[in-house]
């Protein structure tokens, strides 16, 4: 792995946002680092021996094991590389978002990625909750109730009835069946486009370090750009 020297490279909407997943990654975990008290403390345990003794004195270094060999100060500042990293591809995404637009039209203009996405979003919400209501089905049920009423004597007494229990769908099933298909369609239509828009090679930017590098391979190609 080594930094990236060339001028910048164009990149997928899809592929520059996992970069981004990936930069919140190592920085997350860099971060963590340097929260690590253990990782910015040195710690030393004098013997004093010439005290009580004509022995030396001795100093055993105790401090923690670390993952990286430099300081939290060289971690800090590459923390600092990756969020401007972060920043810097932001901005790009922004720019190269500003002429894409959808195939999509309403009122007689083309939907922005962002807003497409928005869109979809809520089609498909609209969509599955008008599934379930076409989903739902007519029924009818038996049972047998009882009551009291007076005979000719004026002795309450028990009877028992029939009862019939009917569900029926309340609205037009039809109706709702033509929506279903519209929004899904839409929907679909809308994620095609999408998918489409995110692969199309439009944000410029080169990444500084391997995108495949683990956080550790990172910290050494930092430690060694620093050196140069």
């Amino acid at each position: 792995m080594s930094n990236s020297q060339n001028t910048n490279s164009t990149i997928s909407l899809k592929e520059s946002f996992r970069i981004l997943n990936i930069l919140d990654q190592h920085t997350s975990s860099l971060l963590s680092y340097i929260s690590n008290k253990s990782n910015s403390l040195k710690v030393e345990e004098i013997h004093l021996k010439s005290k009580v003794t004509e022995n030396q004195d001795e100093t055993i270094d105790q401090t923690t094991e670390r993952q990286y060999k430099c300081s939290v100060t060289n971690i800090s500042f590459l923390i600092s590389q990756l969020i401007d990293e972060k920043l810097i591809l932001s901005l790009a995404i922004e720019n190269a978002k500003k002429n894409l637009f959808l195939e999509l039209q309403e009122n007689g203009e083309n939907l922005t990625l962002d807003t497409g996405i928005l869109f979809a979003k809520k089609s498909r919400e609209l969509s599955n909750s008008l599934k379930y209501l076409l989903d739902l089905k007519p029924s009818e049920a038996k049972s047998q109730g009882k009551d009291y009423i007076f005979n000719v004597e004026g002795n309450q007494t028990e009877y028992k009835f029939p009862i019939e229990k009917k569900t029926t769908l309340d609205f037009d099933r039809n109706k709702i069946n033509d929506l279903y298909k519209s929004m899904l369609n839409r929907a679909n239509t809308l994620s095609t486009q999408i998918e489409g828009a995110m692969l199309k090679g439009i944000v410029e930017f080169t990444p500084i370090y391997d995108i495949l590098s683990s956080t550790s391979e990172i910290v050494d190609e930092y430690l060694i750009s620093i050196q140069q």
